[in-house]
């Protein structure tokens, strides 16, 4: 399924700074450089400001982490969750 993400807001999630936060502000800066709008930070923080930034994309470490609750209303608003695990989201390149 192709996802347009023509000047979208993404949100960027972090719970745990020290490991996520210098895989998803890389991420963020890209973003940005490509024309989309992005929130990132403290996941409570970005959770609180989703009726404000209304995102199109919600990045979470687990979608799938059984949070019908948070996620289902996200869903129902048009918003499309997705995953990004917190180890081995970023791989270098090993091409010769």
């Amino acid at each position: 399924m192709f996802i347009d993400l023509t000047m979208s807001t993404v949100a960027l999630p972090m719970e745990t700074k020290v490991r996520e936060f210098d895989g998803k502000l890389w991420l963020g800066l890209h973003l940005l450089a490509r024309g989309h709008r992005v929130v990132l930070g403290p996941a409570g923080e970005v959770k609180a400001s989703l009726h404000r930034s209304t995102p199109d994309v919600y990045v979470s470490k687990d979608p799938g982490d059984n949070r019908a609750d948070f996620f289902d209303p996200l869903r129902r608003a048009g918003c499309r969750v997705c995953g990004l695990p917190t180890e081995g989201g970023v791989f270098t390149d090993i091409a010769s």
